[in-house]
């Protein structure tokens, strides 16, 4: 059996058994559909998720890109993704919008916009003053002449580049946004229009946190979708935005979920931050231990599995022109270079692309038994499934699977051809 390998760039579940929970879901994703409609919608959700068949301690569950994760299906109602760490300890956020989320680019010009994720803190990290004590001090996020020493810290070492924080890869990850949120009246206050240009991370505006499709109450009244803990403090703390409020106030929320403002700009209050993630970054989500039941649902948590461009299969054309076939059973010769613990054959209806623009879903997908081989390589080993099917693309992927709530790193997948 010939062997063709090239690289590209970049669950098995059971249906909903409560046709109740599919309508809810499927509300969201279909407005005003019929009683079937919802039903698929939300089974098509969960036809994205393949949960990997083996030992169990190799049995993986798993979506392309973040194609099996749900959009908030109500207020308050959200998925959630762990990313980075901040001073050590895992980060968990709110999935705002799964996919496509605004204005996101990977180039500095914005000549690149990519399909992004957006993520919002589910706590308070920390506290700081929207801008320092000084004779320029501004309640303008950013604008040509000025900007706010939240939006610097932000994006320097008091959170972005901190210690004990976000991996360069996780970094990479992360989508420049730029946009202009138009200004809103929210409680007889009339909140100013705010910019982001070229950010990597900010804080929510006024138009974000009354989105109901971002799971936030519509209105600024108290609301419990509003209210997040802090890790400075006990209890609830209030939370920058990043809008303006007349010449000197600034937007926040206050530790009751109401919408509110301050003038002085200069308090300390707590910082909550949001940002994009570059969807051609995630080659996989996974549900964390505890959720692997029927991850489509809201509330579950989440990790992702980014592309590690220090992870590779080294000397694919040498490393032989053949596949060991044993009956169902392949044997295929490779050599990884970069950390990783488990190299998994993917098998796809479609071909791989990053961000899964094409809608490819997961066929199979299972961790190789590894042997080595003669001079210095290895050999993987994988049973094909009963239903396989030659016109399926199969792929092999290093992967450095880490924590429970830590960040997974993955090779970018190499086709191979077992057609033949």
């Amino acid at each position: 059996m010939k062997i063709r390998l090239t690289e590209k760039k970049v669950l098995k579940v059971t249906s909903l058994t409560i046709l109740s929970l599919a309508m809810t879901l499927a509300s969201i994703i279909i407005p005003n559909a019929s009683l079937t409609d919802r039903a698929n919608a939300a089974g098509s959700l969960s036809e994205k998720w393949f949960s990997s068949d083996g030992e169990a301690s190799d049995n993986r569950t798993i979506c392309l890109s973040t194609d099996g994760i749900a959009n908030p299906e109500s207020i308050g109602a959200w998925s959630y993704m762990y990313f980075g760490k901040y001073k050590g300890d895992p980060v968990r956020y709110r999935v705002l919008k799964r996919k496509n989320a605004p204005k996101a680019f990977t180039t500095t010009d914005g000549s690149n916009p990519v399909s992004s994720m957006l993520l919002d803190c589910d706590e308070v990290l920390y506290d700081a003053q929207f801008d320092k004590r000084s004779d320029d001090d501004t309640n303008i996020w950013y604008s040509d002449t000025k900007q706010s020493a939240l939006r610097t810290g932000l994006n320097g070492d008091k959170f972005l580049y901190a210690s004990a924080g976000f991996s360069e890869q996780e970094r990479n990850a992360i989508a420049q946004t730029s946009k202009t949120a138009a200004g809103r009246e929210v409680n007889n206050q009339l909140f100013g229009e705010s910019q982001l240009y070229k950010d990597y991370v900010f804080v929510l505006d006024i138009n974000d946190v009354t989105n109901v499709t971002y799971g936030y109450a519509g209105n600024g009244d108290a609301d419990n979708s509003r209210v997040k803990k802090t890790r400075t403090k006990q209890g609830y703390n209030l939370w920058w935005l990043r809008s303006p409020y007349q010449d000197v106030y600034d937007g926040r929320v206050l530790n009751d979920g109401r919408v509110g403002s301050t003038s002085n700009i200069n308090a300390t209050t707590g910082v909550s931050p949001a940002f994009n993630v570059n969807l051609e970054s995630v080659i996989f989500t996974t549900p964390i231990s505890q959720n692997c039941s029927e991850p489509w649902n809201n509330g579950t948590e989440f990790k992702p599995v980014l592309v590690d461009s220090g992870i590779s299969f080294d000397g694919i054309s040498d490393l032989g022109s053949k596949i060991i076939s044993e009956g169902t059973n392949l044997t295929i010769p490779y050599i990884v270079s970069g950390t990783h613990n488990r190299v998994s054959v993917l098998m796809l209806d479609k071909e791989y692309e990053a961000g899964n623009k094409n809608g490819a879903t997961v066929k199979y997908y299972a961790k190789l038994a590894e042997s080595d081989t003669e001079g210095g390589s290895k050999a993987g080993t994988f049973c094909l499934p009963d239903n396989y099917d030659p016109n399926w693309k199969t792929y092999l992927i290093a992967e450095q699977v880490n924590g429970e709530k830590d960040t997974d790193y993955a090779s970018k997948p190499v086709e191979i051809d077992i057609s033949s």
